[in-house]
């Protein structure tokens, strides 16, 4: 069976996201290794897509790390006012790396670690 780059992509994260939280420069990465002919746009999209499918499945929670001591805080909006948010600054300014990369972050849900366990 062959694994589809997004679903590699989601694999990878989940087992990332069980050391730590995943900022938005890994999941860029990680898309952009799972397919090196995409564009910058197409990488963006798919980025943005691999966000918004694992918020919605329920396996990451979408924030930042503003919490106390510099924690991850989760948002507490709808997903595609979140990935709207991410979207305006990441394509937005994308050119400037530091205005994207770490400000964004994903933390893994008890469901998540399930998944990433290897459990359906």
């Amino acid at each position: 069976m062959t694994i589809s780059a997004r679903d590699k992509a989601r694999v990878e994260l989940l087992s990332r996201g069980m050391a730590d939280w995943v900022h938005l420069g890994e999941i860029h990465y990680q898309v952009e290794q799972d397919n090196p002919d995409f564009t910058v746009e197409q990488t963006q999209h798919a980025t943005l897509e691999t966000i918004r499918s694992l918020v919605r499945d329920g396996l990451f929670e979408v924030g930042d790390i503003s919490g106390p001591n510099g924690r991850f805080a989760t948002w507490d909006t709808p997903l595609e006012d979140s990935v709207e948010c991410i979207s305006a600054t990441y394509i937005g300014q994308f050119a400037d790396e530091t205005a994207w990369i770490w400000r964004f972050w994903l933390s893994i849900t008890d469901k998540g670690r399930h998944a990433a366990a290897g459990n359906p």
